[in-house]
C-alpha cells in the first residue's frame, strides 16, 4: 500500500488522484470524505483527508462550471431557435410588407436578432473577437447571410432617402411655378 499522506505530486499522478476520487463519489455519491478515504485504501492509495476533500472540492467546482457552461448555452440555443422561427415571417414582411417603414424594421429586426446571437456566443468563448474579424472555435453561423442583411437595410435605406428627395423636389417644382 502507497502512503501518500505527506506527498506533493505531479500533474499526472494529480489527475490520476482525482479521477479515483471522482469513481469512488460516482458510485457513491452521499460518501463522506472517511468513507471515500476507506475506499480508497482498500484499492491501495492511502490519502490524507484533507488532500480527499480537496479532491472532492475541485470535482464539485468542475461540475459547477461544466453545469453553468450546458446552462448557458442551453438558453443560447433556445433564443437561436426562436429567431430562426421568426426568420421567416420577418423576411416575409421585409419583402412583402405593406409600408417601406414596415419593411425597413423587419430587416433590423433580424439584423439585431443576429447581432445579439453572435455576441451571446462571445460571451461563452463559442466566437472569439479580433480587430475585424469574427473567428469561430467548432461553431458555424452564417456571416455572408447576416452582411446581406445589413446590405438589404442599407440598400432601403438609400431607397427611401431616394424617394423622399423625389417627393421633396417634386414640391420645391410645384411652389415656384
Amino acid at each position: 500500500m502507497k502512503n501518500t499522506s505527506n506527498m506533493k505530486y505531479s500533474v499526472e499522478k494529480g489527475k490520476e488522484h482525482l479521477a479515483m476520487v471522482r469513481k469512488v463519489i460516482s458510485a457513491r455519491p452521499d460518501a463522506s470524505g472517511n468513507q471515500i478515504k476507506e475506499t480508497l485504501i482498500e484499492n491501495g492509495y492511502k490519502f490524507d483527508i484533507k488532500y480527499i476533500q480537496r479532491l472532492v472540492r475541485k470535482i464539485a467546482n468542475e461540475r459547477r462550471v461544466r453545469y453553468d457552461r450546458e446552462t448557458k448555452n442551453e438558453i443560447v440555443a433556445r433564443f437561436e431557435d426562436f429567431v430562426k422561427g421568426l426568420e421567416p415571417q420577418l423576411r416575409k414582411l421585409s419583402t412583402r410588407g405593406e409600408k417601406d417603414t414596415d419593411k425597413i424594421n423587419a430587416i433590423k429586426v433580424l439584423v439585431d436578432n443576429y447581432k445579439s446571437i453572435i455576441e451571446m456566443q462571445m460571451d461563452l468563448g463559442v466566437l472569439e473577437r479580433n480587430l475585424g474579424t469574427v473567428r469561430s472555435e467548432g461553431y458555424h453561423f452564417d456571416i455572408v447571410k447576416i452582411a446581406k442583411m445589413i446590405e438589404e437595410v442599407n440598400k432601403q435605406k438609400a431607397d427611401d432617402r431616394r424617394k423622399d428627395n423625389r417627393g421633396s423636389d417634386a414640391e420645391q417644382r410645384d411652389i415656384c411655378k
